[in-house]
């Protein structure tokens, strides 16, 4: 999220000081874990030899106490430092911690030696691709949601309102079920549609309001509910993600770079305070004019971190703070249907009078549950003007670089009752000219994360050398691949502009390639 310079200088003292803090207690707790005990112990619960440990080395443990290891019966005898006590009682566990001062986290991790790369589970898939549009005029429906009934696995249709959904042949009897804010849900028989491309159109789907009764609240009392109900609402377990995440930059009209991967997101529940979500790359992909990027020198720096981060609801974005809502105007606009659902649409702007840089936006928020089901917002007009030093992270000499836009979106979706993450995705542009070099062009950089498939009974944790990182440029280190890369992954439907990008971009690469080497030959 974009953060006000004064909140961000704050926030960095107060790092700095944490810092400084947990530099020198570290030095102590280095001290203490260094100090070698002898530990005899017969026939105990790992939980009851970690109590010992915290009492003897001044430390605190923090796990999760519904792992099963936990309850084991083990037995040690050894005479070493905390580190090497704890490598030999986890071993064998599956299990890492890690070090905070004198706090030692505890966690269940999938990582496994080189020689054993985790393998997805392989079966039989059917892919089903079709367009969704409004019947009335034909115009596409961009980012619809595209789930199967009785499952997880689902995705959104690009911009162009198109689709791609690959399923398990197991379930082929099941339901395509495509659904889009304010229009009537369409259902397809997956059995029926094999083969076909599948052309969905829906209706507009206007709310009766006189067979809804809505208790009659403003709108800064709904968001107030909503944020009340949040913790009802939405999943209070630690889940295992798996998510299609696509990151792109254009130059005017023209692309740049284009990055895509298939992520493991360790999602932690929406009560947790102590864990943030995390995110590695399973697998990806980028095609990028090399020329181009050399010369401009333009990057998209954290991608995935900051894509992650717009996930409003674990974040709590400052229009869903108790703090900040003095700064903004809260007003009930309308009522939507979604998902035989009714509804409240509520916008929100930052008042005028206000300094620091907030956004404009609605939500769409159930009337029954006050669950926030999604949320479109943007940088205010007073924000633009502090977002120049929050977006640009280096500024070339005699050029001159301007914040003109920054959009977000974010969805949720409900399975059995809970809502989960569904889409992301951010966008912003930046105006870049420079009088002497006669140069003016708009750059444009987006990403965006659509949740494929969400498993409830794995959570476990990555190793902090594989997350990806506020600092990671993924266009640095992604590789070159072909075609068939994504095998039976679901992903978001590049668009007709993206597609052809991507041969545009590839055609160049290979002129320069064939130049290089005649260059090699003469």
């Amino acid at each position: 999220m974009v953060i006000h310079p004064k909140i961000r200088q704050l926030k960095w003292i107060s790092w700095c000081i944490i810092i400084l803090f947990l530099f020198f207690h570290e030095q102590l707790f280095s001290q203490q874990s260094d100090i070698k005990i002898t530990l005899n112990i017969n026939n105990r619960k790992l939980s009851d030899i970690l109590d010992s440990l915290s009492t003897r080395f001044n430390v605190n443990f923090s796990y999760n106490a519904e792992i099963p290891a936990m309850r084991e019966i083990r037995t040690i005898s050894i005479t070493a430092g905390l580190d090497e006590i704890l490598s030999k009682l986890l071993q064998s566990e599956r299990l890492e911690f890690s070090k905070d001062g004198n706090h030692i986290i505890i966690y269940k991790t999938l990582s496994l030696p080189p020689d054993e790369p985790i393998q997805k589970k392989i079966e039989k898939f059917i892919v089903f691709k079709g367009k969704i549009f409004e019947k009335k005029t034909s115009t596409p429906l961009p980012f619809a949601s595209v789930s199967i009934s009785r499952s997880s696995i689902g995705t959104v249709a690009n911009d162009n309102g198109e689709f791609t959904i690959r399923v398990p042949d197991s379930l082929i009897h099941d339901t395509l079920i495509i659904s889009f804010i304010g229009f009537q849900t369409e259902k397809r028989y997956l059995n029926s549609l094999v083969g076909n491309f599948i052309n969905i159109s829906l209706n507009e789907n206007p709310v009766n309001i006189d067979k809804v009764i809505i208790k009659p609240l403003s709108g800064l009392e709904i968001v107030k509910e909503m944020i009340e109900n949040i913790g009802k609402n939405y999943s209070r377990q630690n889940a295992m993600y798996t998510a299609f995440y696509r990151e792109a930059t254009r130059k005017d009209d023209d692309y740049i770079s284009i990055c895509e991967a298939v992520l493991d997101i360790s999602k932690a529940s929406y009560s947790s305070r102590l864990y943030n979500d995390q995110a590695r790359i399973f697998k990806g992909r980028k095609t990028e004019d090399t020329k181009q990027m050399q010369k401009l020198s333009y990057k998209l720096e954290g991608g995935v971190y900051n894509c992650l981060s717009l996930d409003v609801i674990k974040e709590k974005a400052s229009f869903l703070s108790y703090e900040s809502f003095d700064q903004y105007d809260y007003t009930v606009i309308r009522k939507v249907p979604y998902n035989n659902q009714i509804l409240i649409v509520v916008e929100f702007k930052q008042k005028e009078n206000v300094e620091m840089p907030f956004y404009d936006g609605i939500m769409y928020i159930d009337a029954k549950t006050k669950a926030l089901v999604a949320t479109k917002f943007c940088l205010s007009p007073s924000g633009l003007k502090y977002a120049r030093s929050l977006l640009v992270k280096k500024e070339p000499s005699k050029y001159q670089l301007k914040p003109i836009g920054a959009e977000y979106q974010v969805y949720y979706r409900n399975i059995n009752g809970k809502w989960y993450l569904d889409y992301l995705r951010g966008e912003i542009k930046i105006k870049a000219k420079s009088n002497k070099w006669f140069f003016n062009s708009t750059f444009t950089s987006f990403s965006e994360i659509a949740v494929t498939e969400i498993d409830t009974n794995n959570t476990a944790r990555f190793k902090w050398n594989e997350i990806t990182k506020s600092s990671d440029i993924m266009v640095d280190f992604l590789k070159d691949n072909d075609e068939n890369f994504w095998s039976n992954y679901n992903l978001i439907q590049p668009n007709q502009p993206l597609q052809e990008a991507i041969k545009k971009i590839n055609i160049k690469k290979s002129l320069y390639t064939d130049k290089s080497e005649k260059d090699k030959l003469f």
